[in-house]
């Protein structure tokens, strides 16, 4: 059976900041300061193209239904580029009030309606407000 190799594109932020190029489409390139990923899509500069999405909820859900974390998820969590991370995945460090909850038994799975907000949960984690 044949070995194949796939390298993505590596450079640090600042120089892809300042060459600033145009990805192909769907083509991955990595931040390899930060290890944030972006994907071209042909026409899209390097500087205004999003970084790559985290199923975050996915992440949670593993880590209720008690799954081991990655060292990928420790790395959001634990490096020292989270506020990189954070930024990148829409997060923020957690508040007293946040961990505070931390004791709180938490209510069944299943969507919660109170005040015309729906909370639905999983494991003991929200999963979704609307």
């Amino acid at each position: 059976m044949a070995t194949v190799r796939f390298q993505l594109r590596g450079d640090t932020a600042a120089n892809w900041s300042s060459v600033n190029p145009i990805l192909k489409g769907k083509e991955p390139a990595l931040e390899t300061d930060t290890l944030l990923v972006k994907y071209g899509d042909g026409t899209t500069a390097w500087n205004d193209l999003p970084y790559a999405a985290l199923n975050l909820p996915a992440v949670l859900a593993a880590y209720a239904e008690g799954e081991i974390p990655s060292v990928f998820t420790l790395s959001i969590v634990h490096s020292a580029d989270q506020a990189q991370w954070r930024g990148a995945i829409g997060a923020q460090v957690a508040s007293a009030a946040l961990t505070a909850l931390a004791g709180v038994t938490p209510i069944g799975d299943g969507a919660h309606t109170v005040g015309g907000i729906t909370i639905t949960t999983s494991g003991g984690l929200i999963t979704a407000i609307s």
